[in-house]
């Protein structure tokens, strides 16, 4: 949902009223002309010769070629809110957060009716951690606002983002439901009610809004991802696997999709398609011990008691502190005829199951 970096305030001089969107960092534009564009504007040398206008676009191609610390002295200088506001992101992006938050506040102070800063300020706060003080920021901005246009839209939508980070997620859904009869057509708004009907409890409206949001974009990866954990919560293993197949198919590097998809396989008895999936969950992420122990449970399930051995082993180096893992393998091992090593798992278990009862209980 997020609308990239908002430069553009009102216009100055011959800027145009459209919001500019440019993502953080520098970005790779034609070298010869920028550098033609930046001798030229260097060259003259009065600042009653140099508009504003010209000073702003300069500062823009400095961070456009990566030039931060020139395009910041260049902003500087420049008392506008649009000014100000291409100071926040520069700042932003150069990890001064503290300079970037008041440089869109002063942006906000030239201009109170200044959309772009509102958005980026709230922005930063609610990575800040401050994510009340970014709801009072978006519920000012939106009450002088009284159209219905993409600027509009997209402060409301992250007024939800920051209600569900807050833990207000019948507020969220009230916005939501709003906005959805203003864009009936809006698979964003189905996707963000579904996940707030999920937060809510309300798995079955969710899982209506993610089926209509995919009708939408049927796509959308995170869409897709979303509907199938719902039907999982719902014990609809078998309604969740061929989302979870098209997830993969779209997002086939994903060491998440092949585990949740493997869970689904195994939870509905297809214990070989389950230890193959999660095998491949494996080879993406050798180190994660979910992955790892339930691929070696699936395989065990399998029959395939030997291949099991080694995953749940690396499960074990991964939490050797696990009771279940520790279990799993004293059953693989005594099935393997490993007498032995069972035995000493099994003590290890015992140990373990022990001392998290003690300190359960003080």
């Amino acid at each position: 949902m997020s609308l990239g970096i908002w430069l553009q305030g009102r216009p100055a001089l011959s800027q145009t009223t459209d919001l500019e969107q440019y993502q953080k960092g520098p970005a790779t534009y034609g070298g010869a002309e920028l550098e033609r564009t930046t001798r030229e504007l260097r060259s003259l040398d009065s600042p009653s010769q140099t508009t504003h206008e010209e000073r702003y676009q300069q500062a823009l191609a400095d961070f456009r070629a990566g030039k931060l610390e020139l395009a910041v002295r260049e902003l500087r200088v420049l008392d506008s809110a649009v000014a100000r506001n291409a100071l926040g992101v520069v700042l932003e992006t150069m990890g001064d957060h503290g300079g970037a938050l008041a440089a869109f506040q002063d942006a906000l102070r030239l201009q109170p009716d200044f959309a772009g800063a509102a958005y980026n300020a709230a922005k930063l706060l609610m990575r800040q951690g401050r994510t009340s003080a970014a709801i009072f920021q978006l519920q000012s901005t939106l009450e002088g606002r009284r159209g219905r246009d993409d600027t509009t839209f997209s402060l409301q939508m992250l007024l939800v983002e920051a209600y569900a980070s807050d833990g207000q997620d019948k507020r969220a859904a009230e916005i939501l439901e709003e906005l959805l009869t203003e864009r009936p057509g809006s698979a964003k708004v189905r996707f963000y009610l579904a996940m707030t009907y999920a937060s809510l409890g309300s798995l079955d409206v969710a899982v209506r809004h993610y089926r209509e949001g995919l009708r939408l974009k049927p796509k959308d990866s995170a869409g897709l991802m979303g509907l199938a954990k719902t039907l999982l919560k719902l014990r609809k293993g078998s309604d969740a696997t061929p989302y979870l197949q098209e997830y993969v198919r779209l997002r086939p590097n994903d060491a998440e999709g092949y585990y949740i998809l493997g869970r689904a396989l195994r939870d509905t008895g297809r214990f070989k398609e389950a230890a193959e999936t999660l095998l491949q969950a494996a080879r993406l992420s050798p180190e994660d011990y979910d992955i790892r122990y339930h691929s070696g449970m699936a395989l065990w399930q399998a029959g395939q008691v030997e291949a099991a051995l080694p995953q749940l082993e690396a499960a074990q180096r991964l939490k050797p502190d696990d009771v279940p893992v520790r279990s799993a393998l004293t059953r693989v091992l005594r099935s393997l005829g490993k007498e032995e090593a069972a035995r000493e798992e099994s003590e290890s278990a015992e140990r373990l199951g022990l001392r998290k009862s003690r300190q359960d209980q003080a």
